[in-house]
């Protein structure tokens, strides 16, 4: 089996320092852009519609950038060319939008922000998954997660952070504090470098490359998960909550019960198994199987049994049961916390 090379610890940082300055730019618009809205005479009940932009955006935007970021090559790379466009295009709306001067400025800049920051944003997190063997990539999505975390904190701290070292935090209406703009005019130096960081520290495999990589586990390694053993609380659990919410949505509980147990090591996800069994039971179709990556067939184990066809239907029923089951696992924390320590 050819499987992908181990990177170094560095290596995976470099390839993930770039969400260091993508989440500046989403902290900095997130803590930022009401303020910039209502200095540019918004009232406080038009703020919420302005903000439209940032669900539509990626609702619009993100689906449009992954599917041709999947199916991109050039010289510069399959996501690289992605990166760049995004961090320049971003990098340009955090410098517009402190110096808007009209509040529709303000509103359009904000949807240019919003899209740019995501069209660098979702060809990174396909990223791991085209750099890093399945073992890695635990790895790989914590290391996203820590400079998340990191960027999210700084950004919005900065304008306090400024206002403590000096720089006027109030300025006369209709005009923009400096300390917004100077976190503003940062944000947009600190992404673009973190991302050109990633772009020219990391290289990408090549087509051929990653066809020629095996990154799924053959159905007999799936089937060779020790079926012995306790199952986690949040695996089990997952599986019952399922269960019951397939009998309250008048789905076929037994049978979510009884496919989430049989074919809970079909995946080699050892949490993504549970509650997709127990989905491919309740409504009775069938996941999984065979594959084509990058045209080479990879064969894995079906999961649930084809009672009929999957429908365009079956989306819409699966995240009813995703959300009942959720809201029982509320319901279920609510109660054990009241039981355990009261009201208070």
């Amino acid at each position: 089996m050819n499987r992908k090379p181990t990177l170094s610890f560095w290596q995976i940082w470099n390839m993930c320092f770039s969400f260091l300055g993508i989440q500046f730019g989403f902290a900095l618009q997130n803590a930022n852009a009401s303020r910039i809205f209502e200095t540019l005479g918004a009232s406080m009940d038009a703020v919420p519609g302005l903000w439209i932009a940032a669900p539509l955006t990626g609702l619009l935007v993100q689906p449009v950038v992954g599917y041709l970021s999947d199916r991109t090559w050039t010289r510069w790379g399959r996501r690289r060319p992605f990166f760049m466009l995004g961090a320049v295009l971003t990098t340009l709306a955090l410098l517009v939008m402190p110096n808007s001067p009209t509040l529709w400025i303000a509103a359009g800049t904000l949807w240019v922000l919003d899209a740019s920051i995501n069209v660098s944003m979702e060809p990174f997190r396909a990223f791991v998954g085209d750099q890093l063997a399945p073992r890695q990539r635990p790895a790989g999505y914590a290391m996203q997660s820590f400079f998340i975390g990191v960027g999210a904190i700084v950004a919005s701290l900065l304008p306090f952070l400024l206002a403590h070292w000096g720089v006027a935090n109030t300025a006369p209406p209709g005009e923009v504090p400096d300390t917004v703009r100077y976190a503003f005019y940062f944000g947009a130096v600190v992404l673009l470098a973190a991302i050109a960081w990633t772009v020219f520290s990391t290289r990408e495999y090549s087509p051929a490359e990653l066809a020629a990589f095996d990154d799924a586990e053959p159905a007999a390694e799936h089937r060779a998960v020790a079926a012995e053993g306790v199952p986690s609380w949040g695996q089990a659990g997952t599986w019952l909550l399922l269960g019951v919410a397939a009998f309250l949505c008048r789905k076929d509980g037994s049978r979510a019960l009884q496919i989430g147990w049989r074919d809970r090591y079909n995946h080699s996800s050892p949490n993504c198994a549970w509650s997709e069994a127990s989905v491919a039971g309740a409504l009775g179709i069938r996941l999984g199987g065979p594959n084509d990556y990058f045209g080479e067939r990879v064969e894995k184990p079906w999961i649930g049994d084809a009672q009929r066809d999957i429908s365009v239907d079956d989306i819409s029923h699966t995240i009813r049961l995703m959300w009942v089951a959720s809201m029982l696992a509320l319901a279920l924390f609510i109660a054990l916390r009241w039981l355990l320590v009261g009201v208070a």
